[in-house]
């Protein structure tokens, strides 16, 4: 019986050991994600403000949302990341200082802006690999590359892919409005030109959103 005690009360030293070293483990995590949030916003402020007030626009308000969902996605792994230790990897260093050094390089000039929004989805990568090592960023890498979603295009790329579908949409609203009677009508373009009951009428093809 003593055996039997002595057995017990060991496993159970074991566990609380065990115990106080996981929220030991977990306390600085906690630190560590706290301490780079900060960091992260003290760097990238003036680029995240842009991004906000971008994100308020109705064709960009899907913005506030993809933080979101990428939260939800590491929620989702959230067992698998308390049971997987990181090994810090040194090549996220050298991933964080290209970030930098590129979007401090780039601040330089203007127009830059989506290739500086590219380098924080980068950093954060960088920052990742650093902490957590090759383990925790084959968890994570979905919720960071996620973010790229809310980054707005540069004006010229959107202009390029969204002008093809206003002009297909406006060539396919003349169709239908022909079937009706008493229209007549041709497209332009992303313009509709036509005559309804002897007034003629213009529609514009408003950009895709």
């Amino acid at each position: 019986m003593r055996i039997e005690s002595r057995d017990s009360e060991g496993k159970l030293a074991v566990s609380t050991l065990a115990v106080e070293r996981y929220q030991l483990l977990w306390a600085e995590r906690v630190w560590k994600v706290l301490i780079v949030a900060v960091l992260y916003g003290l760097l990238f402020r003036e680029e995240l403000k842009r991004l906000l007030d971008l994100w308020s626009t109705a064709n960009e308000s899907h913005g506030f949302l993809i933080p979101l969902f990428s939260l939800y996605f590491l929620y989702q792994d959230r067992k698998q990341l308390k049971e997987t230790v990181g090994r810090p990897s040194y090549w996220g260093a050298a991933v964080i200082l290209f970030s930098v050094a590129i979007y401090l390089y780039i601040g330089a000039f203007q127009g830059f802006y989506y290739v500086r929004q590219l380098m924080m989805i980068s950093l954060l990568a960088g920052v990742v690999l650093l902490l957590g090592g090759w383990r925790i960023f084959r968890i994570v890498w979905l919720p960071v590359v996620y973010l790229w979603f809310a980054m707005p295009l540069p004006s010229r790329l959107y202009t390029q892919i969204t002008m093809p579908m206003r002009e297909w949409g406006s060539s396919a609203a003349a169709l239908i409005l022909n079937v009706m009677p008493g229209i007549h009508c041709n497209a332009s373009g992303v313009l509709i030109h036509g005559v309804h009951a002897g007034e003629p009428f213009s529609l514009n093809v408003a950009d895709a959103c």
